[in-house]
């Protein structure tokens, strides 16, 4: 009978210990009062403290990893709707300050959390779709190189041929006879 005094003080411990975690860690979901009795529901299972150390060890880590996980989804979601818009409007006239506000986030923390998740600045990840797309035209079509320029997004010429260089190694007319 002391056996199953001593466990009923570890359940008690256990659950105001399942308390304070959930109280303490922001753990957003509808079905916080569901998790807390799951876990709890576990813990009544276990025979001895070390079973419902294990119990809890493994169920609260798992909570703070899934935790961390929809945290870095969170950040990195406005990333991919900024990578979608650049992949699909790379000829408009875009600026960082635009696409931050775009996804509602300031710009100085949107240009970190930018070259976090994409490993480049802004307009250097800019100015690689739109060399990828000036390949491409320029292997597919017979454009003007001021019109491909124009296509992807620079209106002078002579910058879109300097930018094209320092980027993919050759001029665009080079590019063209080598791919063609």
């Amino acid at each position: 009978e002391r056996h199953v005094m001593d466990m009923t003080v570890y359940y008690t411990l256990a659950e105001r210990f399942v308390d304070v975690f959930f109280l303490h860690t922001d753990f957003e979901t509808e079905d916080k009062a569901l998790k807390k009795r799951e876990i709890l529901g576990k813990i009544q299972h276990t025979k001895d403290i070390f079973q419902m150390r294990k119990v809890l060890t493994v169920e609260l880590k798992t909570m703070m990893e899934n935790m961390k996980k929809s945290k870095e989804m969170q950040s990195v979601r406005p990333i991919r709707v900024a990578i979608d818009y650049i992949e699909n409007h790379y000829a408009s006239k875009l600026s960082l300050d635009d696409i931050a506000g775009l996804v509602d986030l300031n710009p100085v923390y949107f240009s970190t959390l930018f070259k976090k998740e994409t490993g480049v600045n802004f307009s250097a990840y800019l100015a690689k779709i739109r060399m990828e797309h000036a390949k491409k035209i320029l292997v597919e079509t017979n454009d003007t190189i001021s019109a491909i320029g124009i296509q992807v997004g620079y209106e002078d010429q002579k910058y879109f041929s300097q930018a094209f260089k320092k980027i993919v190694g050759i001029k665009p007319a080079a590019y063209r006879k080598i791919h063609s």
